[in-house]
């Protein structure tokens, strides 16, 4: 067994939020596992560090996005997903908040690192202020704490967990070989499917062929996340969806709303996807353009 420290910055990526800087990856676990609302555009505050807005007291909460999903299992797949000790609290956190059984895979193409987790020692952390207490009773099952930074204050301290060796083996189960523009799954195999921190390692073509295939391997009525965005699989559409219109109910506080937003488009390489069938005609089109340079594809 070869030991080697190695810094992973996962722990609570798909559970955290309230915080600006977290906030704009729209945390994956709040989102389709809280109630949510679809009301008037709220004001949200920054207040000690937190992006929350009060529910207004005529809203009518909506069941939790999970409860959406109607086969008798959720399918979840992550492609890219690094370390992977973040699929733990992507299964724990769904099967808490729902009645069927949750199942989790992660994808990644690289054979270095899908051995990494079983064989070295991992180190992943996270910060204190981001642990809300079911997150930090997932992680006490599955995890050993690392020492602290005395020299931090309790709110801001970098928490730093390492695997337990009998959840190695559990992770070893949900770990995947696959080629995210191939990846070893029917169509419509997920209800979830996740490409985050994958698609902007790419050039253009490749970043569409393999949102394509997130498309594909997902439901209709099932959802993607990628870098900065998240859509809904239609039958023959991707709709880009919009939170600012429907807030989740913070995972935090069930008082308070949360609100999920996109960063600048034009830093991050998809946006909104109306059609498939364009999507397609689009990956021709560029692939067309870079064999023949002379034929510039439009923008």
């Amino acid at each position: 067994m070869i030991f080697q420290d190695i810094s992973c910055t996962r722990i609570g990526r798909y559970s955290s939020g309230e915080r600006p800087q977290i906030t704009q990856t729209h945390p994956i676990i709040q989102f389709l596992a809280n109630e949510y609302y679809h009301g008037p555009l709220l004001k949200f505050d920054d207040e000690n560090g937190t992006y929350c807005a009060k529910i207004p007291e005529n809203s009518i909460a909506i069941p939790a996005r999970i409860n959406e999903f109607k086969d008798d299992k959720i399918s979840v797949l992550d492609v890219g997903y690094s370390f992977g000790a973040n699929l733990f609290l992507l299964q724990q956190l769904l099967q808490i908040n729902s009645d069927k059984p949750v199942i989790v895979k992660g994808y990644d193409n690289d054979l270095t690192i899908l051995k990494k987790p079983t064989q070295e020692k991992i180190v992943y952390n996270s910060l204190s202020c981001l642990l809300h207490p079911i997150v930090r009773n997932i992680i006490d099952r599955f995890f050993i704490e690392e020492k602290k930074d005395p020299g931090v204050s309790s709110h801001e301290q970098p928490v730093n967990f390492s695997l337990k060796e009998n959840a190695k083996s559990e992770l070893e189960k949900m770990l995947f070989y696959g080629n995210a523009m191939d990846l070893p799954e029917p169509d419509h195999a997920s209800d979830a499917t996740i490409g985050l921190y994958v698609l902007r390692y790419h050039d253009r073509i490749t970043q569409l062929r393999i949102f394509r295939e997130l498309i594909r391997v997902t439901k209709p009525g099932g959802y993607i996340f990628t870098e900065e965005f998240f859509f809904r699989r239609e039958k023959n559409t991707v709709s880009g969806l919009s939170p600012s219109y429907e807030p989740a109910i913070s995972f935090y506080d069930s008082k308070k709303a949360l609100w999920y937003f996109s960063n600048d488009p034009e830093r991050e390489c998809i946006g909104a996807v109306q059609s498939i069938k364009e999507l397609d005609k689009r990956i021709i089109e560029l692939s067309d353009a870079s064999q023949h340079p002379q034929k510039r594809a439009p923008v």
